[in-house]
C-alpha cells in the first residue's frame, strides 16, 4: 500500500484549484491517476501553459489562437524565444477542478455506505457524505472539510458540533487538519476523525484502494452483543429500516416476536414487555403502554373513537407509547399516530395477535 501523500495535501491547502490535466499532473506526479476520476471539466480553456524553465522571465508561455482554430504556446521571454512552441488542442486547454461529488461517493463507498453528497450551508468546503449505521439506533452523520484555511477549522468543528448536536465522523484529507485545539473539540463532541490519506490509498497493482486501517474503524462504531451490564436492551433494527418494515405478532400477554424487513436484511426476535422497557415500576406486570399495545394487535393496528378500546387517557398514552417504541427500536417519527379523517389511532407498522 502507498499513501497518496501529494493528492491528500494537494486538497487540504488548495480544495478550490484548477488547471489542464497537463496542469495537474505536474502538481501530483505519481498520485495524478487516482485524482483524474475525481475532476470534471469547466468551460474555461487556460491562456497559459506550463514552461520547461519556469520562473524565468516571461513565464509560463503564452496561449496564441491561431487563424486556423487551433491553438499554439508561444515563449514570451524579454530575449526571444527560450523554448519551442507546442501546438495544443481545444481539450488540452480545458481547466479541470475538483468534483466534490464524486470525492463524497468514493469515500463513502470505501466505508460501505450509501453516498448522501450535500453541501452544508454556510459552512465553507464543508460536505455531508452520509451515514453509518450498524444499526438504527446508532447513526454516526459523516462530513467532509476540505477548507483550507487553519485559523477556521476550530471555529467549523465547533459549529459543525452545533448543526448535528449527536457525536458524528469528520474526515479530513490528511493528519495535519487536526490541531490540538481541533483535536479537543472533537473530543469534546465525542466525535471521532479519519483522514483521506488513511481511507483511501494504492494498492500494489497501482489502483486506489480502500486503507488497511478502515475495517478496524467501521468496526469500532458496531454495537456489542447485548448482556445484563450494557445498559437498556435494544432491538437490532437494519439501518435502512422504516415503521412499515415492522410486524408485531402478540404470542400472550407478555410476549410477542418482532419482524423487521427490509431490501437488505431481515431480523427477528421473541421479546417481552420488560426488554421493551413497559413493566410497571412498582410490580412485575406489564404497564399501561404494553397493554396499549395489546389494545392495538387485537384490533389490528387501529383504535377508533368510540369503540370498545377507546379511552379518554388514549392521547397521552400513545405519546409514551411512541416514546417507548422509538426508544427500543431505534427510529424516529410517530410509529401510532392520529389519523383525524378516519377519527382513529393506528399504527404505522403490522400488529396482530398470533392465531
Amino acid at each position: 500500500m502507498r499513501s497518496l501523500r501529494k493528492l491528500w495535501s494537494l486538497l487540504e491547502t488548495s480544495p478550490t484549484k484548477s488547471g489542464t490535466e497537463t496542469q495537474w499532473r505536474g502538481w501530483l506526479g505519481d498520485d495524478f491517476p487516482h485524482l483524474q476520476s475525481m475532476l470534471r471539466p469547466t468551460d474555461r480553456l487556460s491562456e497559459t501553459w506550463p514552461c520547461p524553465y519556469a520562473g524565468d522571465s516571461g513565464c509560463p508561455r503564452q496561449v496564441v489562437e491561431l487563424s486556423n482554430g487551433h491553438y499554439v504556446a508561444a515563449c514570451r521571454h524579454e530575449g526571444g524565444s527560450q523554448c519551442e512552441d507546442i501546438p495544443l488542442e481545444t481539450s488540452d486547454l480545458v481547466i479541470h477542478e475538483l468534483d466534490r461529488r464524486k470525492l463524497v461517493q468514493l469515500s463513502a463507498l470505501a466505508l460501505g455506505i450509501e453516498p448522501r453528497f450535500s453541501p452544508i450551508e454556510g459552512l465553507f468546503e464543508t460536505y455531508y457524505v452520509g451515514t453509518l449505521a450498524p444499526v438504527a439506533w446508532q447513526r454516526h452523520a459523516i462530513y467532509l472539510i476540505l477548507d483550507h484555511r487553519p485559523h477556521k477549522r476550530l471555529e467549523m468543528v465547533t459549529r459543525l458540533g452545533q448543526i448535528e448536536k449527536a457525536p458524528f465522523i469528520l474526515l479530513v484529507p490528511t493528519r495535519r487538519f487536526i490541531s490540538t485545539a481541533v483535536g479537543g473539540m472533537l473530543q469534546a463532541l465525542e466525535a471521532t476523525s479519519l483522514t483521506l490519506m488513511d481511507l483511501l490509498v494504492e494498492n500494489v497493482e497501482g489502483q486506489l484502494a480502500i486503507g488497511p486501517g478502515v475495517s478496524a474503524f467501521v468496526d469500532q462504531f458496531t454495537p456489542a452483543e447485548h448482556d445484563e451490564d450494557s445498559g437498556p436492551e435494544r432491538f437490532p433494527t437494519p439501518s435502512d429500516a422504516q415503521w412499515g418494515s415492522f410486524q408485531l405478532h402478540f404470542l400472550d400477554g407478555s410476549r410477542l416476536t418482532a419482524m423487521c424487513r427490509t431490501h437488505t436484511k431481515e431480523e427477528q426476535r421473541t421479546i417481552n414487555f420488560t426488554q421493551m422497557g413497559m413493566a410497571n415500576r412498582t410490580s412485575t406486570e406489564p404497564n399501561v403502554q404494553w397493554r396499549l399495545l395489546s389494545d392495538f394487535a387485537e384490533s389490528y393496528g387501529r383504535i377508533e373513537v368510540g369503540s370498545r378500546k377507546d379511552d379518554p387517557k388514549n392521547r397521552k398514552r400513545v405519546q409514551r407509547l411512541n416514546e417507548k417504541l422509538c426508544a427500543y427500536f431505534g427510529l424516529d417519527g410517530h410509529p401510532v399516530y392520529w389519523d383525524k379523517e378516519d377519527a382513529a389511532y393506528r399504527c404505522r407498522f403490522q400488529i396482530e395477535y398470533r392465531s
